[in-house]
């Protein structure tokens, strides 16, 4: 549900009612007491590019924002040996958390993203 509908909140005030919702209702339909730092504590990241030697993409979990980031990286470092218009980047854990979200967005048919 996170990445159905919060991704798609702009809104601060609306992505705190999400959260609000999210932590209401595993209260009250799964019976769980969890906190919303509980829920929200680390990033969910799902990518397709965590194995780049893959003949086929698999679209998994990224366990950590290390592991993504090193991925970024490399492919940082390969386009600024290729192009002659070096980008200084920096992969930050909201920058990475975006990267990942940008890539499943123009993955899909007809697939965009307003930013």
């Amino acid at each position: 549900a996170q990445r159905v509908f919060y991704d798609r909140l702009i809104d601060a005030n609306d992505q705190q009612w999400f959260k609000n919702l999210s932590v209401e209702l595993c209260s009250r339909y799964l019976r769980m007491s969890k906190s919303e730092e509980d829920l929200y504590e680390k990033p969910i990241i799902f990518c397709d590019f965590l194995r780049p030697s893959a003949d086929v993409k698999e679209y998994e979990e990224a366990a950590s924002t290390t592991k993504v980031s090193g991925l970024l990286n490399d492919k940082l470092d390969e386009y600024n040996t290729e192009f002659a218009n070096q980008m200084n980047l920096v992969f930050f854990e909201d920058a990475i958390v975006h990267a990942c979200r940008i890539s499943r967005i123009i993955r899909q048919p007809r697939g965009n993203a307003m930013l």
